[in-house]
């Protein structure tokens, strides 16, 4: 069964027609701020993780390496293979 946000607010401490009313006035703060952060621009970020972090740094090192001439066309093309082959470098 799915269990929502809403449903994990909701408890046997509270009666059930008030913890409704509350929970629905939390979520709709909630969805009222990022409309607001969203029209101002401020767009939520997304979680990374770690191995994602590391592949964005790998390849902009990479790229860095490409542009200061480190690193020859075909190395560079070869780094890059290797890292979308192998989901990481």
């Amino acid at each position: 069964m799915l269990t929502t946000l809403f449903e994990i607010r909701t408890n046997a401490h509270t009666p059930r027609h008030l913890a409704t009313v509350e929970h629905l006035c939390k979520d709709y703060a909630l969805v009222a701020t990022q409309l607001i952060q969203h029209a101002r621009g401020q767009l939520l970020r997304k979680r990374q993780g770690r191995s994602q972090k590391e592949l964005q740094k790998r390849l902009q090192t990479l790229c860095e390496d490409f542009a200061e001439d480190r690193r020859n066309l075909e190395e560079f093309l070869i780094a890059v293979g290797h890292c979308i082959r192998h989901e990481h470098c």
